[in-house]
């Protein structure tokens, strides 16, 4: 599983390459011909110019936006911050720059800017809802993705995906287009936009085996961080998304959503085990695909568990465990709210 060159990832690196070079090609034709449409008046020119300047202007670079969250400084949260200085050691990585919450069942590992910082993001519900083995798992395999030689994360393959995804969401048909003309305007969008998604579905397939190969690797290393069990028990949880939305539905038409996060971690630990063999059983039925950056949670399990069992080289105390529920309690109220007031705003969407 360690990271290597293979024919499709060189493949995906010369895909990249060509992609962004089309972009500055674009981008600097746009500028010639508005020149040529200024100094020689032509609206054709300069039609034209802002054209191609305009696509590259979509196609440029994408450095990564940083992502949404509340950041917390090692002095806001020291001892979650010692719990990400123990991995990053326990790695061999760099740590975070940045350690960010937000509101998702989920975490997130991304490198961002010029100045390429490194934004470890956890989802304060998920994270809550952990034990304390499940958490060193949780933070070790966003770290890793530091060190697992993913190309689809990486500078030059991730900002030509990046680019040719935000082209994309430019040129692709309304879904909800009303009337006649909205249809023909459709069909034009539909057409211009296939060269595009056709790309992006050469640079998925290029890129789907390494993309899942970095992520088993993820899930390797923080079995070794964290220990095979706490590893396994967090990709369990994961599975456990369904006892969060619930709750949501049932506070979004009839409850305050105060003491949502706590309530939530007491009914994840009670979920019986015969509920949680029932939740794996469905997962196995998941499918991978080429655009998803992670393989199905049942077949990462089941590569985790075929793997000898390791000790954890990290360990997480209960006392330590309550202290970054301490820091993160003031989080709570505003967490809870976006939760709730989310899921509401999909009731009315379009």
């Amino acid at each position: 599983m360690r990271p290597r060159l293979t024919r499709a990832k060189a493949a995906a690196y010369a895909l990249a390459v060509l992609t962004l070079a089309l972009a500055l090609f674009f981008g600097l034709l746009g500028v010639v011909l508005l020149g040529l449409g200024v100094t020689r008046p032509n609206i054709a020119f300069v039609v034209l110019g802002a054209l191609f300047l305009g696509v590259g202007v979509l196609m440029r670079p994408r450095l990564g936006r940083a992502p949404q969250g509340v950041p917390l400084s090692r002095d806001d949260a020291p001892a979650l911050h010692g719990l990400v200085d123990d991995v990053s050691a326990a790695l061999g990585t760099r740590a975070a720059g940045v350690v960010l919450v937000d509101a998702q069942w989920n975490a997130s590992w991304s490198v961002t800017g010029l100045r390429r910082v490194r934004v470890l993001t956890l989802g304060l519900p998920l994270f809550r809802v952990l034990g304390p083995q499940e958490r060193v798992a949780l933070v070790a395999h966003e770290l890793a993705h530091g060190r697992n030689g993913d190309a689809r994360r990486g500078l030059l393959v991730g900002s030509a995906w990046r680019a040719l995804a935000e082209l994309y969401a430019i040129l692709a048909p309304d879904p909800y287009a009303e009337g006649v003309f909205d249809g023909i305007f459709n069909l034009v969008f539909w057409l211009v936009s296939r060269p595009v998604y056709g790309v992006l579905l050469v640079h998925g397939w290029l890129t789907a085996h390494d993309s899942h190969r970095a992520e088993y690797l993820a899930d390797a290393l923080a079995a070794r961080v964290a220990g095979t069990e706490g590893a396994s028990r967090l990709l369990e949880a994961i599975l456990l998304e369904g006892v969060l939305h619930t709750h949501v539905v049932r506070l979004a038409q009839y409850g305050d959503p105060s003491g949502l996060i706590d309530t939530l971690a007491d009914d994840v630990r009670a979920v019986p085990e015969r509920e949680r063999l029932r939740r794996r059983r469905v997962a196995q039925l998941e499918r991978s695909s080429l655009d998803a950056f992670h393989p199905p949670v049942a077949k990462r399990m089941a590569v985790l568990e075929a793997r000898a069992e390791l000790p954890a080289a990290v360990t997480l105390s209960a006392e330590d465990a309550a202290a970054i529920d301490r820091e993160l309690a003031p989080l709570h109220a505003g967490v809870e709210r976006h939760i709730v007031d989310a899921y509401r705003d999909l009731l009315y969407a379009r």
